[in-house]
């Protein structure tokens, strides 16, 4: 085992280039590097720091892979990246994750953690894909955008109130909650959903009762 932040900057150097041999794709690097995986690496410690910390001026980064580090405990990302898209830090022991409103962020993945609160209020607008499942998670703030296609919140028991929403054939939502009270977007968007999805409800409802109803009236008599 050894500290995340320690390990990092022994590997890709802040004043220097990417030491790890084994990083084929970005061996040599610095400035350059785009997709950064360092999973199964049996990190620990808190992964991060302020003015961009340990990634400092990688600004081209695109994908970001620390899963699968179990003594993992914090991940902060504490000013925005420009060109980052994915963020998987799922399968480690995170309790805390600290994010910048990163403005081109569509999928992040915090399953198999330790997280009880997670805040992505800075992520909405562009997040497409949000997966975090298996974490005791007692309270998600989330606001409602319509690019948020696919939602994993499996496995997750919350403590106040739960939304069931269904989203493609697909992408199962088993719970979805959005707690954040404050904000009118999220609750306007989310009553406008509902209120969708029970007026397709009721639309289908009666178009098979309408067939159905047909069917009966055609059968002969014996």
């Amino acid at each position: 085992m050894v500290n995340a932040n320690e390990w990092f900057n022994q590997n890709y150097p802040a004043k220097g280039i990417c030491q790890r041999v084994d990083d084929r794709e970005n061996y040599g690097k610095r400035k350059e590097i785009i997709n950064l995986d360092i999973s199964n690496q049996n990190l620990e410690g808190y992964m991060g720091g302020p003015d961009g910390g340990i990634l400092g001026d990688i600004n081209k980064l695109e994908v970001i892979d620390y899963s699968h580090n179990p003594r993992l405990v914090g991940f902060g990302l504490f000013r925005p990246f420009p060109q980052l898209r994915k963020i998987n830090i799922s399968h480690s022991n995170i309790v805390k994750v600290v994010m910048a409103a990163v403005p081109h962020l569509s999928h992040f993945d915090v399953s198999g953690n330790s997280l009880a609160t997670l805040d992505l209020r800075g992520l909405s607008g562009s997040l497409e894909v949000l997966k975090c499942s298996d974490n005791p998670l007692t309270n998600l703030s989330l606001t409602y955008s319509s690019s948020l296609g696919y939602i994993d919140c499996f496995g997750i028991n919350f403590d106040k109130s739960n939304t069931t929403s269904p989203t493609s054939p697909v992408s199962i939502v088993e719970t979805l909650i959005v707690n954040n009270p404050n904000d009118s977007h999220t609750i306007v968007g989310l009553a406008i959903s509902l209120g969708i999805s029970i007026f397709g409800w009721i639309v289908m409802g009666s178009f098979f009762c309408f067939k159905r109803r047909q069917t009966i009236l055609k059968i002969p008599s014996s």
